[in-house]
């Protein structure tokens, strides 16, 4: 473990999402203490799985705080581990984070055990995408080896131990730690909750930590809060290679997609992430309902962290976009879904699996575990199906193999032909794209000394940090992971 010792001046270490979208963890060290940022599970491949059970190297004992932008698990999934690893401290959050985290950990931890017991009974989740030559055998594909053993990286015990940590904060209100140094949140406009962490140090702002900020033209949230005046920003870069541009009218690809089933009498099926993809689609479909796109649809809500996040969605008006919390003020409810069904149940699920003339929203959105796996191995074999993606996918996922023109996928050990439409759906990411990032930038006071990219691709970060310095950054950033950055803090 490295020395307890207040470094001579302010450094920051990104011990996760270096030139990668998940597993987010900054450690900012100052003359007053140590604040860690975001403690997040690394997603993806197996190898990436197994790289979650290593902790970074920071002595956590010494810590003055440990702080979360927001509730996705690529943010908050390994803070359970904090008390074996020696930190004793409070973990500090948004109100609306409080109010997400306890279900996101404790359905984490019962996955985790999940994963292993399959593991053992030989059941485990499998989705690979298939590219076979016409009139080869599926037999003739080799059995996919079996994986290594998944990590148990907690036991619920230890998520509840975290729990009775958290300190909920309103945004704007200033949490004073030590020595001089305070916390507040500013709202960041991604999920329920989301925020950026701003870090003062005797009244003045030394770094903000963005986590990830919300794009305004998705409509939904509202407007995320100006950027103070900073010597460190750390800047998510997740679209930092896209446009606004390149997602211009989503409700009428929503609604192209949706004729085509009601056409056929088919099924609409929308791999979806539980926090925010899923109630974004849900405010889509309210509009393509109005419109008469849903018409002689049912549709399905089959997650039920989706459902709870809605509800709390639709209580916490004041986080809305002006035009929503009109319409919520007025009694008209923007996210009512005609004809909608929320599962509960896995026997629930494979009742509708892929059921005709249907939209069904399933997790989970990488395509690659959860109830989405059943839908799909019943809708592809079919060309009445459509399958809406959207959002960034790991390499070789089932996901990123779709959007590739894969012939056949293999699912729970079973090699399907993939003749059902796929759809690239734009518009629905909560991320800002470039221009929104780089235009965040330039919100505030004044422009942040030094920029460092974190919680992107290598190609991302490295477009995003381009157009920062042909904007006048002079100082932008993009280390690896572990490697120190000093700046001028106090």
């Amino acid at each position: 473990m490295p020395s307890p010792r207040p470094p001579a001046s302010t450094r920051l270490t990104l011990h996760g999402a270096a030139g990668e979208v998940t597993g987010s963890c900054s450690l900012l060290e100052t003359s007053a203490g140590s604040i860690l940022i975001d403690f997040g599970l690394l997603q993806g491949s197996r190898r990436d799985e197994w790289r979650n059970i290593e902790p970074p190297p920071i002595d956590f004992h010494s810590l003055a705080a440990v702080v979360l932008t927001h509730a996705h698990v690529d943010h908050c999934g390994r803070l359970p581990m904090l008390g074996r690893l020696g930190y004793r401290g409070p973990l500090f959050c948004t109100r609306g984070t409080a109010e997400l985290l306890p279900r996101v950990l404790r359905g984490s931890a019962r996955l985790q055990r999940t994963r292993l017991e399959e593991f053992h009974q030989g059941t485990w989740p499998e989705a690979l995408p298939l590219w076979l030559e016409p009139g080869q055998d599926p037999a003739s594909i080799p059995a996919t080896p079996a994986p290594d053993e998944p990590p148990l990286l907690y036991e619920s015990g230890e998520v509840e131990h975290l729990l009775r940590r958290i300190h909920a904060v309103d945004f704007g209100e200033r949490v004073a730690l030590e020595r001089g140094l305070s916390i507040r949140f500013g709202f960041a406009g991604h999920v329920h909750g989301a925020a950026h962490v701003i870090v003062e140090q005797h009244g003045r702002v030394i770094a903000v930590f963005s986590g990830d900020v919300g794009s305004p033209h998705t409509g939904m949230l509202r407007s995320v809060d100006p950027l103070p005046a900073c010597d460190l920003l750390v800047l998510e870069s997740t679209r930092g290679d896209r446009l606004v541009a390149d997602a211009p009218e989503p409700d009428r690809e929503l609604a192209s997609v949706l004729d085509e089933v009601r056409a056929c009498g088919g099924t609409l099926l929308l791999p979806t992430f539980a926090l925010g993809r899923a109630q974004q689609l849900v405010w889509r479909l309210s509009t393509a309902a109005t419109n008469g796109h849903l018409e002689g649809l049912s549709v399905y809500l089959d997650a039920p962290m989706a459902e709870f996040a809605l509800r709390l969605v639709r209580h916490a008006t004041e986080d809305l976009a002006e035009p929503l919390r009109r319409r919520m003020a007025s009694g008209d409810d923007p996210f009512a879904v005609p004809n909608v069904r929320a599962l509960f149940t896995r026997s629930d699920s494979l009742k509708i699996a892929a059921r005709p003339r249907s939209v069904i929203l399933a997790g989970a959105g990488f395509c690659d575990a959860g109830p989405i796996l059943h839908h799909l191995a019943e809708g592809l074999p079919r060309e009445d199906v459509r399958v809406g993606l959207s959002g960034w996918y790991p390499d070789r996922s089932l996901g990123w193999g779709l959007l590739r023109d894969c012939t056949h996928a293999r699912i729970n050990r079973k090699v399907v032909p993939v003749r059902a439409g796929r759809r690239r759906l734009e518009g629905y990411s909560g991320h800002a794209s470039a221009e929104e990032l780089a235009a965040w930038t330039r919100s505030g006071p004044d422009r942040p000394r030094t920029i460092v990219l974190n919680h992107g691709t290598q190609d991302s970060r490295g477009a995003l940090a381009e157009r920062l310095r042909g904007e006048g950054h002079r100082d932008v950033r993009t280390p690896a992971n572990g490697e120190v950055v000093e700046f001028g803090g106090a």
